[in-house]
């Protein structure tokens, strides 16, 4: 629940004329004076007290009652007293004293008190006014939303708070943290997987944290389409978006890297995992003779890339690039990985062109060229293996 703020500023009321606003009348100055004095010095009941007096004081102005009624709004919101401020506040909103500036910060200031109150119709009927008029800010979507739910219309809150955060996209603005978070809860509250998916695609677009990734990645790595060339590239989005956590995960992707031709890869992998403790005692020496395993086919691969890179050029097709390519990655080298893609794509007569523009576009994430990256991952987006399309998708959230 999102804490309500509620404040209302009280100046100096005297007999000089405001600067901008109501003056007081000669008749009501020793009063207003005199409930200023006590105001200032927090003496609540002596201040209301004299506020009070106004409306008898013979000769006052409807200006008088304004003034007084600021002051009055402060001191009952100060304390707390929001049933108290509330008739106050609304008697503010309708005066000619008002600014348009003033009445959108007391609706807004009428939307805490009224929430705090439970009065949730009052705050949407005020929360539709501030949006009508131009003047809803986030706060003011966020408490409306939070009243519909208070009245059992979720599905209303839902809808209300989805169209704040689609019309920040449409805008190409970033939507707010908090208003992905709250359409979330509610989305879970409706059992609505297919919403949450797509808040929780919005969220690691925009605010990419490990927590948020972390409810995205079961789903793609469990998928049963999945292939080992397929699997594995979802292992690297973990790596890159701050998910690869288990020691299982460490030890089936540093399987595939060297099945996939990219030893030197596994390699770091398992050296990076025994350094940080990764896995437990148990595991330690499966994850060295894995690791040797690997630093075993590195040398091997090491040995035979200058002929592959040679004969991989001289193809008439690109799949023998794209093997040179995923050798090259493994071994950190992702410059001459993006060559070799780049070759193998334009030569074409691929087995998955997906694949290699996924590739492609990993390569160039590693390399901070995030703008070519995103456009090789559409390429793969394209294609028609949606196996490859699915996680160049996920790929494009991440290089944003």
């Amino acid at each position: 629940m999102l804490a309500v703020a509620v404040a209302i500023g009280a100046g100096s009321i005297s007999t000089n004329a405001y600067a901008a606003g109501p003056t007081n009348s000669p008749a009501a100055a020793k009063t207003l004076n005199a409930a200023n004095a006590a105001l200032k010095a927090k003496k609540w009941d002596e201040a209301v007290g004299h506020l009070k007096e106004i409306n008898g004081v013979a000769g006052h102005t409807p200006a008088d009652t304004y003034l007084a009624n600021q002051m009055l709004a402060y001191i009952y919101v100060t304390q707390n007293k929001y049933a108290e401020a509330a008739p106050i506040l609304e008697a503010q909103l309708g005066s000619s004293f008002a600014s348009a500036a003033e009445k959108n910060t007391i609706n807004k200031q009428l939307l805490g008190i009224y929430f705090n109150l439970k009065n949730y119709a009052k705050v949407i009927e005020l929360g539709q006014a501030l949006v009508t008029s131009g003047a809803a800010d986030g706060s003011t979507y966020n408490v409306m939303a939070q009243a519909y739910d208070k009245l059992g219309k979720l599905g209303d809150a839902v809808k209300f708070i989805k169209a704040r955060v689609d019309a920040s996209t449409a805008k190409g603005a970033k939507p707010a943290e908090n208003e992905l978070l709250l359409l979330l809860d509610y989305q879970g509250r409706q059992k609505d997987s297919a919403g949450k998916a797509d808040t929780f695609e919005k969220l690691v677009s925009f605010y990419p944290k490990p927590q948020y990734w972390a409810n995205i990645m079961p789903s793609l790595i469990s998928a049963p389409e999945n292939t080992d060339a397929v699997t594995i590239n979802i292992y690297r989005l973990m790596a890159s978006n701050g998910t690869l956590k288990l020691h299982t995960d460490y030890s089936e992707f540093a399987k595939l890297a060297i099945v996939e031709g990219a030893a030197g890869e596994a390699v770091n992998l398992i050296q990076k995992g025994l350094a940080t403790n990764v896995f437990p005692e148990d595991r330690k020496a499966s994850a060295n003779r894995l690791l040797e395993a690997g630093k075993k086919q590195l040398i091997a691969d090491q040995a035979a890339l200058p002929k592959a890179e040679a004969d991989a050029k001289a193809a008439a097709t690109g799949d023998a690039d794209i093997r040179v390519g995923k050798s090259y990655y493994g071994m950190g080298q992702a410059d001459k990985a993006i060559e070799a893609y780049k070759r193998g794509i334009a030569k074409g007569g691929l087995k998955s062109i997906e694949e290699a523009q996924l590739l492609l576009g990993i390569a160039l994430v590693s390399q901070k060229k995030g703008a070519e990256a995103t456009a090789a991952f559409q390429a793969a987006r394209k294609g028609s293996d949606s196996k490859f399309a699915n996680v160049a998708r996920y790929w494009a959230l991440n290089a944003k």
